[in-house]
């Protein structure tokens, strides 16, 4: 598989210069500028899924409010999920998995860490919010987000441009990046905000003639401690599917 690509010059970016992983290793965990947690009010993950452990670190790092929206989840289906599985008796490590995923997600979000069953996006229907329905809930103008939406993240781009002054930082995930190349150009030349790192999601593709990836992981970030240059890989980097080399970026053009 190839594991050096190119990206457009519009992502060039300096890398920040005290990023931290948060979240699991491999697919899961991201790296963030320190100081972004530091000045962030409240936490607002969009896509969770099994899968917290970036809204843990963070949590760890700093007690402070945490959102998360994500329909297609709640406690009532991981629980129906451990009764699934305990019936395959040839497969204990799923019902063990099970369990596991249940009780972490009963002992996480409690309190002021909250999970909404509602997905971010610009459709009208009662599963669904907009970004400015969330930002006037959360009622913080130092709002650290969190967009890993499948696809929908285009839909959701104007409303961030809209709110950012409100935005202490960004990770968002670019699905089919090589089919959406202007929106993003478009995105990026109008956020306020500097792309401080940017890693290749593994589990997608690259493109077989423009040697583009079909996944992006981007840091966007509101520190001004960068560097002159950008690193990558970074040290912190982790491929997501470990079963399979990393993607590298081998330069921008």
């Amino acid at each position: 598989m190839q594991n050096k690509i190119n990206l457009p010059s519009f992502l060039k970016y300096k890398s920040a210069r005290n990023l931290t992983r948060l979240g699991r290793g491999n697919d899961g965990g991201y790296l963030i500028p320190k100081e972004d947690i530091e000045r962030s009010e409240i936490l607002i993950s969009f896509g969770i899924n099994d899968d917290w452990s970036f809204e843990k670190d963070f949590y760890s790092q700093k007690k402070i409010r945490v959102l998360a929206y994500d329909a297609s989840i709640n406690s009532f289906l991981f629980f129906k999920n451990i009764i699934k599985n305990l019936l395959k008796f040839y497969k204990p490590f799923l019902f063990i998995n099970s369990c596991i995923v249940y009780f972490s997600y009963k002992q996480f979000f409690r309190g002021k860490i909250i999970h909404k069953q509602k997905f971010l996006s610009n459709k009208i229907g009662p599963n669904y919010f907009t970004l400015n329905d969330v930002l006037k809930e959360a009622r913080s103008n130092k709002a650290f987000l969190k967009i890993d939406i499948e696809g929908d993240e285009y839909r959701v781009l104007e409303e961030i441009l809209k709110n950012q002054k409100s935005i202490t930082g960004l990770i968002i995930e670019f699905h089919d990046f090589d089919l959406n190349l202007d929106k993003v150009e478009l995105f990026c030349n109008k956020f306020d905000l500097n792309v401080v790192h940017i890693h290749v999601n593994n589990f997608g593709q690259i493109i077989k003639n423009s040697l583009l990836p079909t996944v992006i992981e981007v840091t966007f970030s509101s520190t001004r401690e960068l560097l002159n240059y950008f690193i990558q890989p970074h040290d912190l980097d982790m491929p997501n599917n470990k079963n399979e080399r990393e993607i590298e970026i081998n330069d921008f053009n």
